[in-house]
């Protein structure tokens, strides 16, 4: 099942790469210069890919709750 989430948040005003390569060096260039992580996604509404911020994995998860702190 595809989720289709709203145009205006998902697709406007956001740069439109025409491949996934070309949205993963872009990815890659954000987060060297501290934007962030980010992941390329193909939208549902324009066809081209977008840039979106990862959610953070489950180790950023624990560490940002200092859950894989040793304990003393």
């Amino acid at each position: 099942m595809t989720v289709v989430y709203n145009p205006a948040r998902q697709c406007h005003g956001k740069y439109r790469f025409d491949s996934k390569k070309r949205a993963k060096v872009e990815a890659k260039r954000r987060e060297q210069i501290g934007q962030g992580r980010m992941n390329p996604y193909r939208c549902p509404h324009c066809g081209f890919f977008h840039l979106g911020h990862k959610p953070p994995s489950p180790a950023d998860l624990r560490r940002l709750q200092g859950l894989d702190e040793p304990l003393t």
